[in-house]
């Protein structure tokens, strides 16, 4: 079975590179029995000025031409990576979670209708990650710092085609536990999108892949059979992905800051093609 369904959806997985300026598409269309998924491999860099606020938003402009390009090759959701954001200015500082930085900053709770695009209210990262799934017309994540009172927690935003933020994902397991506030196991979120083209889609983080919870037991205990996952893992990144689908028969969609790594998975097979350096958008057609 896994393999047959693999071998339905390898035929159109397909490698796009990074096109500037592409023009949006529609993506499958209502009631089709597939949707298509772009997972994206992304190199952030230091804004010129030095400025967090200008690397953010110098990262995220670079992400929403990737967006758009994807779009126009019919994607339907894309998932950018950990850290892409960042530039590597965050990570490599930090001392503590309760440290104020500017690479931080508090990002409301998804599911509340908000769309920043459109009212332009929140912090710049907000609204300018919201109008790339606007400008785009396609489902979009990106993994951010949100600066909340206990501290600053590694979260990963969801958002709808017209900009509309459907989940702020904070990451249960974080590897810098210097730089992020690690939950406890009872505040642990499970976070689900309803996809308009009719899949759920569950979210976690990069290292929440070695754990129950949330990983497993959105799977198990929720019966969710997708999920949307940002990453930087090196070397083994894919083998992780690949460990995970088999084990749980999911598709998971994985933007990984680490180069050849990024994909999308099912059930055990890898759909699309190892992604060479550079910005690079994996995409492949997957059963609903």
């Amino acid at each position: 079975m896994a393999t047959a369904r693999a071998t339905a959806v390898a035929a159109t997985a397909l490698v796009v590179a990074m096109v500037l300026g592409a023009p949006a598409a529609a993506g499958s269309p209502s009631g089709s029995s597939h949707y298509m998924a772009a997972a994206v491999q992304f190199e952030s860099q230091a804004a010129p000025s030095g400025a967090p606020r200008d690397t953010l938003l110098l990262n995220i402009a670079g992400m929403a031409a990737l967006a758009n390009a994807a779009a126009g090759e019919g994607a339907d959701v894309v998932v950018f990576p950990e850290f892409g954001a960042y530039g590597g200015g965050f990570t490599g500082k930090c001392s503590a979670p309760t440290d104020k930085s500017a690479y931080c900053e508090t990002y409301p709770e998804g599911g509340a209708g908000a769309n920043p695009c459109v009212s332009g209210s929140g912090p710049a990262s907000l609204v300018a990650a919201s109008c790339a799934a606007r400008n785009a017309s396609v489902m979009a994540s990106f993994n951010l710092c949100d600066a909340r009172p206990e501290g600053n927690y590694n979260a990963q935003l969801v958002f709808g085609a017209d900009g509309t933020l459907l989940a702020n994902y904070h990451k249960s397991h974080p590897w810098q536990q210097k730089c992020f506030v690690e939950p406890p196991a009872a505040d642990i979120e499970h976070v689900i999108v309803d996809a308009p083209f009719g899949v759920k889609f569950g979210v976690f983080t990069c290292k929440d892949i070695l754990y129950n919870d949330p990983a497993a037991v959105l799977a198990k205990q929720y019966g969710i059979k997708h999920f949307l996952y940002s990453a930087a893992i090196p070397l083994i990144g894919a083998d992780a992905a690949r460990l995970f689908t088999v084990a749980h028969n999911v598709t998971l969609v994985m933007g990984n800051l680490q180069s050849g790594q990024t994909g999308v998975f099912t059930d055990g097979h890898r759909l699309t093609a190892a992604p060479k350096s550079g910005n690079q958008i994996t995409m492949a057609a997957v059963l609903k």
